[in-house]
């Protein structure tokens, strides 16, 4: 077992002493969106001494061809220079240095990341090498931007629609209808505000196997059905 991987199963040790240290070899390689990097001591114009497995998945460099290159290769922050005196002053109790990086691929591609940095000590407890463990958030800003995106496109969408349209949560909660939806309940969103679905639109399969919306959280994907609803003030719409 090399010295970065030794490293990574102090680090991932527990008191209960239930995690082997097979289990946490398998965790180690199979940890393909965190990339665990030793370096030596010189700062950026550090070599690289080992590569996980993660790190080869995220930055496209095999292990043996990024052996002896310098850190640098992977680090895009001009003018921002590790000084390894500063691991002298981390609290071993607590985790390193964390910094938000730019990093960049093999093939050039820049992303965001979380990159931490841990002093390696020899045993006679003399600072000996560091250990980088970056974290490639490119992948959780893009699902976040969709999720902005999408959220816009659905608000466009409730505020057009010709249709009544209503999103409702897992507890039958209203969360959100258009104003179609309104017009033909005979509510107001401040009517609405707190009730559940059925408390608004009552149907005859309400509180039954057959709601449509308990078979769409039961893991059905697409309901179709024609059904009369009953307003709350008794007037019932197809």
């Amino acid at each position: 077992m090399t010295g970065l991987k030794k490293f990574v199963n102090s680090k991932m040790d527990t008191n209960s002493g239930h995690q082997s240290e097979g289990y946490r070899n398998a965790v180690f390689d199979a940890a393909d969106d965190i990339a665990f990097i030793t370096t030596d001591l010189d700062g950026l114009d550090a070599r690289i001494l080992d590569f996980s497995p993660g790190a080869e998945h995220i930055f496209g460099y095999r292990r043996e061809e990024i052996i002896g290159k310098k850190f640098s290769i992977l680090y895009q922050a001009e003018g921002d220079r590790l000084d390894p005196k500063l691991f002298t002053q981390v609290d071993p109790k607590k985790p390193g240095l964390t910094r938000e990086v730019s990093l960049v691929r093999k093939s050039g591609e820049q992303f965001p990341a979380i990159f931490i940095h841990y002093p390696i000590h020899d045993e006679q407890g003399n600072l000996s090498a560091t250990l980088g463990v970056a974290v490639d958030v490119s992948r959780k800003k893009r699902w976040e931007e969709a999720i902005k995106f999408a959220n816009s496109e659905l608000r466009q969408l409730f505020n057009t629609a010709v249709d009544g349209m209503r999103v409702i949560d897992k507890n039958y909660n209203m969360m959100r209808v258009s104003e179609t939806f309104l017009t033909l309940s005979r509510t107001t969103k401040e009517e609405i505000k707190g009730k559940k679905c059925y408390e608004v639109l009552c149907g005859p399969l309400c509180h039954t196997e057959l709601c449509p919306l308990r078979r769409v959280l039961g893991g059905e994907e697409h309901i179709e059905c024609e059904i009369e609803k009953e307003r709350r003030d008794g007037t019932k719409i197809p």
